[in-house]
């Protein structure tokens, strides 16, 4: 068995039930097997990181998880907030861990892989169950299947009326022809 496999399994054994258990696991799993893609605490303080693993996995033992790298840089913090702030008025407010989770996701944007290799799970279903689990309203706007991190920053960009932004999606910008079309 795999340590990734071993360290989810023994993750899951812990869990309470929880919607999040799945991804969570992933997410932990992939840090505990030394994933550094992900920040200390997989972008959470550690008082915060300690108490989402007491909240979803009451019996899991601290002990093997070991900081990856450091936290979301300066220059991109005000990024980071304002992603926090756009997926905390899109969640379901079913659970606690939501909040958790805006701020993980937030985190995992302002990597360089695809959001569900960011964030350490096992492929793009998981990443899509756990965004209509928790941002359902923002979920549901995502009707050409786009990918997440990209739909993600286009809708940010939407809500606050910013049309050049990091959206890597220029076909639908409203702002195509400023940026592609004949110079004059």
């Amino acid at each position: 068995m795999q340590p990734r496999t071993a360290y989810k399994k023994q993750i899951m054994s812990c869990a309470r039930g929880h919607v999040n258990d799945g991804p969570l696991s992933s997410m932990l799993a992939t840090w505990m097997d030394g994933d550094d893609k992900m920040p200390n605490w997989l972008g959470l303080d550690r008082l915060t990181f300690r108490r989402l693993v007491r909240f979803q996995f009451p019996q899991l033992q601290m002990r093997k998880f070991r900081p990856a790298r450091t936290a979301v840089s300066n220059e991109r913090a005000v990024e980071w907030r304002d992603l926090k702030k756009y997926l905390l008025k899109n969640r379901a407010r079913n659970c606690a861990s939501e909040i958790w989770i805006a701020e993980i996701v937030s985190s995992a944007c302002m990597g360089q892989n695809h959001l569900w290799q960011d964030l350490g799970l096992q492929n793009r279903t998981e990443l899509t169950a756990l965004m209509e689990n928790n941002f359902p309203k923002m979920a549901k706007r995502n009707v050409h299947n786009m990918k997440w991190k990209k739909f993600i920053y286009r809708e940010l960009c939407q809500t606050e009326g910013i049309y050049v932004c990091r959206s890597p999606s220029c076909d639908v910008c409203v702002d195509y022809d400023e940026c592609f079309g004949p110079e004059e």
